[in-house]
């Protein structure tokens, strides 16, 4: 028998009309519904995406990659209004203008832009336009937000509401530990996500006291998998390979679909009053993949199977054992 599981990571965003915008979407929702039509009308051969940011902080790349930032809370109007400072310009072949354009201007002029296919109908404009003032709606400009980490794309604060179909993801950012004296404490992470809604970076995670002021809980890093990240325990690659067909990699792969992040390195541990709780260090390599063959029925001599042990109560925590805590 095979224990494998897979998880599906979801932040769908329904199909809708131009102008049609549901104002129930979260921050990340209206940013993936941004980017979906962006896949639809970016000039050919050169996909545009916006990685934004709760701070109201917008990059926009391509696949040239050229990278444009500007902040949505600096938009002004011709008349020095910050109600949307957003101007969108249709192709119009007969004037020589191959492109449509969406144009960010503040007072002293244009600050950003987005450059889109001639095919894009003006309808989809006036879409884009009124997405990105209902993101800047959903910003908060006084949010301090980190340093962008590598292939980051959204940044969740302790304070977003955040909902998702990816088990795993949803309990490592909103947490639950126990510390001294069999302590239960709940936490919220802060940190940012990549395309495939992974955390990586660094991660704080805030609780409250009894009378409900936050503090920091716990701060460390989240790292994605890779294949040479699992070690597989066991079996010798021979026997696997002769009576299973697979082979090493096989196995690593398949953890990786089940294991995409990991906790790793140091992460510290802060009482209500700041003072450090502990360390726990956590592994980045080696992390066993335990592998056993199963005969149901040594009589007959039945075929045996191949089962892999999966962690499944805490799959983002590997610490090393014999570390200091």
């Amino acid at each position: 028998m095979k224990i494998m599981l897979f998880w599906l990571i979801a932040l769908t965003i329904n199909n809708v009309r131009a102008q049609e915008i549901p104002i129930d979407l979260k921050f990340n929702e209206t940013a993936d519904l941004i980017n979906n039509r962006l896949s639809l009308y970016s000039e050919k051969s050169n996909l545009t995406r916006i990685i934004a940011m709760e701070n109201g902080s917008i990059t926009v790349t391509n696949n040239r990659k050229q990278t444009l930032k500007f902040n949505l809370f600096d938009l002004k109007d011709e008349n020095n209004h910050d109600d949307n400072g957003i101007e969108i310009i249709p192709c119009n072949r007969s004037e020589h203008v191959t492109i449509a354009w969406i144009n960010f201007k503040s007072v002293g002029g244009t600050i950003g832009f987005i450059r889109l296919d001639c095919t894009t109908p003006y309808k989809e404009l006036i879409f884009l336009r009124h997405a990105f003032i209902q993101l800047k709606a959903k910003s908060s400009k006084l949010l301090v937000v980190p340093n962008l980490p590598y292939e980051a794309l959204y940044f969740v604060s302790r304070s977003t509401n955040f909902t998702t179909e990816n088990i795993i993801l949803l309990k490592s950012i909103i947490a639950v530990d126990t510390i001294r004296n069999d302590e239960v404490v709940k936490s919220y992470g802060e940190g940012w996500l990549d395309k495939d809604s992974l955390p990586i970076g660094k991660w704080n995670f805030y609780a409250k006291k009894q009378e409900g002021e936050e503090y920091l809980f716990k701060t460390g890093l989240y790292q994605k998998t890779k294949m040479e990240t699992f070690s597989v325990k066991g079996i010798d690659s021979l026997t696997l390979k002769k009576q299973y067909q697979l082979s090493f990699k096989d196995l690593q792969q398949r953890h990786l679909q089940s294991v995409p992040f990991i906790k790793s390195k140091a992460w510290n541990f802060y009482d209500p009053t700041g003072k450090h709780l502990k360390t726990v260090y956590y592994k980045t390599m080696g992390i066993p993949i335990n592998v056993s063959i199963v005969v149901m029925d040594m009589d007959k001599m039945e075929d045996s199977k191949l089962t892999i042990e999966l962690k499944v109560d805490k799959m983002d925590e590997w610490p090393e054992h014999g570390g200091p805590n």
